[in-house]
């Protein structure tokens, strides 16, 4: 199912894109930027995720940093770029 909601979100940002600049609609375009980075990571393509994360904060760079979509996207990125998966817990040996 995540691979064909990163089919459609990709073709959904594939036809903002082409609609050109007098008929685009940069929130619409900026946000399927968004679910494509969203459904891309869902779908296990992580590289692909964190570079469509990176196009829509590029976007944003100049936003005001507390609207709750971007603060989102921030942290949704952030859990791409750490080493350690999405629900587990680091281990630590406290033993020495």
């Amino acid at each position: 199912m995540a691979a064909s909601l990163a089919c459609f979100v990709r073709s959904r940002a594939a036809s903002a894109r082409q609609s050109g600049p007098r008929h685009s609609n940069p929130w619409g375009a900026s946000r399927a930027r968004l679910q494509l980075a969203r459904a891309l990571d869902l779908s296990g393509e992580k590289s692909k995720a964190k570079a469509a994360y990176q196009e829509f904060l590029t976007l944003w760079k100049d936003a005001d940093q507390d609207i709750p979509i971007l603060k989102q996207a921030k942290a949704e990125f952030a859990r791409l770029q750490s080493p350690i998966p999405a629900g587990e817990v680091a281990k630590v040996s406290w033993e020495h």
